[in-house]
C-alpha cells in the first residue's frame, strides 16, 4: 500500500532530526504555459538530510520498484534526470490548466495558493493511469494551505481557476513539527510532523463554523475531529502517529 511510503519517509526524517525549514534548500520553478519552461536550483542539503534521503530512497526502491521509472520533468536540472528529494518544486499559472508533476523520491506535501478573486478554485490529482487520487482543493474562498497526497501516486494535477495559482511540492523535512508539551497554532489547511507524543491531544478551532477535520497518520490513519461546529476538545492518539493533517478555514491549535 503506497501510503505506507509516506509514513516511512516521515519516520526517517524524524530519526534524522526535524529541520522545519532550517538550512539551505534548493528550488525549481516551473511556469505553466505553452512557452519554454525555465528552472533554477540553488543551495545544498545538510549531511543529516543527505543520509535521510539515501535511506528513504533505498526503502522506496524496495517497496515501490516502479517509482524509479516514473519521473517526468518539464525542465529537469542538466546535471540529473531526477528531482533531488530536498528541493521545492514550484508550478505557477493562471486559469484552468493540466500540469504533469515531477515525482519526488521521498514523502512530500502540496502547498497550494490561489483564487484571490474568490471564485471557484479546485485542484484534483490523477495517477499515471488517469485514475483520480485526491481532490486537494475545492473552494470558493481565496486559498493558501498545505495538503497531503496519501498514496504518493499523483502525477497529474487538474486545476480549475479564474485567476493566478501556485502549486509547490514540499519535502516532509521542511514541515513544521510538534512534540509533547508543545502547542502549535496555525490557520487553514496544514500538515505537521509529530516528533513525539503521549496518548491524547487537545484541539481547538473552527470558530467560523465551517468544515474542520484533523487526521493522524502512523501505524493507522485516524480521524480525530470532523465537524462543522466550533470545536474544543481532547482526543485519543492511537497507532503511534507521526503526522497530523489539518483541514480548516480559520485558526486552530493543537496541544500535545
Amino acid at each position: 500500500m503506497k501510503r505506507i511510503l509516506l509514513i516511512l519517509s516521515a519516520i526517517l526524517f524524524l530519526l534524522a532530526g526535524c529541520s522545519a525549514g532550517d538550512g539551505s534548500m534548493s528550488s525549481i520553478n516551473v511556469q505553466s504555459s505553452e512557452s519554454e519552461d525555465t528552472s533554477s536550483t540553488s543551495g545544498s542539503p545538510s549531511k543529516g538530510q543527505s543520509d535521510s534521503e539515501a535511506t528513504s530512497s533505498a526503502l522506496e526502491s524496495e517497496l515501490n520498484p516502479e517509482s524509479s521509472n516514473s519521473m517526468e520533468a518539464s525542465e529537469p536540472p542538466a546535471s540529473s534526470s531526477e528531482s533531488p528529494s530536498l528541493e521545492v518544486i514550484t508550478y505557477t499559472g493562471s486559469g484552468d490548466d493540466v500540469v504533469e508533476i515531477q515525482s519526488i523520491k521521498d514523502g512530500y506535501v502540496f502547498r497550494i495558493s490561489g483564487n484571490q478573486a474568490g471564485r471557484h478554485f479546485a485542484v484534483k490529482g490523477y495517477d499515471e493511469a488517469g485514475n483520480p487520487t485526491e481532490l486537494f482543493v475545492n473552494t470558493t474562498d481565496p486559498y493558501s494551505g498545505i495538503t497531503i497526497d496519501e498514496t504518493l501516486t499523483t502525477r497529474t494535477l487538474e486545476i480549475s481557476s479564474a485567476g493566478e495559482w501556485a502549486v509547490e511540492l514540499v519535502p516532509l523535512s521542511m514541515l513544521d513539527c510538534i512534540s509533547t508539551g508543545q502547542t502549535f497554532s496555525g490557520s487553514g489547511d496544514n500538515v505537521l510532523i509529530i516528533l513525539d507524543c503521549g496518548t491524547k491531544a487537545e484541539i481547538t478551532g473552527n470558530d467560523e463554523g465551517r468544515h474542520f477535520a484533523v487526521k493522524s497518520y502512523g501505524n493507522s490513519i485516524n480521524l480525530l475531529v470532523n465537524t462543522t461546529d466550533p470545536y474544543s476538545g481532547t482526543v485519543m492518539l492511537k497507532g503511534s502517529p507521526v503526522l497530523f493533517e489539518i483541514t480548516a478555514v480559520g485558526s486552530w491549535t493543537i496541544t500535545l
